[in-house]
């Protein structure tokens, strides 16, 4: 069997894209969502940590400094991660519908990251037969699907 992704709106590609549920599709879209959600754990957890650290009222300077210096290291690696998030919602869409390079430079540059989420969120209900819906604000918690 095989569902029908109409993607004229996101990606203005007339003719809907057939993708198959194989089993290999299937896992995909399952480990695309499991993923979803390690990055949304990974990145409560490291917000949890800045925030109490933040939140140290320490008056002892050397302890104020290694508290700055732990917090710049955290953000720095919540970037990566959104980086990482937003790099693999892209693969996914460019795997699962097959994407030409036109289709992915008008991806990359003409939806924002929400739309892009949204699209990934539509492949996901179509292969699963399920509803997911965005969690949360992207901007902030990554844009996370929940099924």
């Amino acid at each position: 069997m095989a569902v029908k992704i109409n993607v004229f709106e996101e990606l203005g590609i007339k003719k809907k894209i057939v993708v198959k549920e194989s089993n290999a599709n299937m896992r995909k879209a399952l480990e695309f969502q499991k993923n979803l959600t390690k990055l949304q754990i990974d990145q409560k957890k490291k917000q949890d940590k800045i925030n109490e650290l933040d939140e140290d009222d320490s008056e002892d300077p050397e302890v104020q400094e290694e508290n700055g210096f732990k917090i710049a290291q955290m953000m720095s690696e919540m970037f990566d991660l959104m980086l990482g998030h937003m790099d693999s919602v892209q693969e996914f869409i460019i795997d699962m519908l097959k994407l030409d390079e036109k289709a992915q430079e008008k991806m990359d540059s003409d939806l924002d990251f929400d739309q892009t989420v949204e699209l990934s969120s539509k492949i996901v209900s179509a292969i699963l037969k399920v509803d997911v819906q965005p969690t949360g604000e992207t901007s902030e918690e990554g844009g996370d699907l929940k099924a």
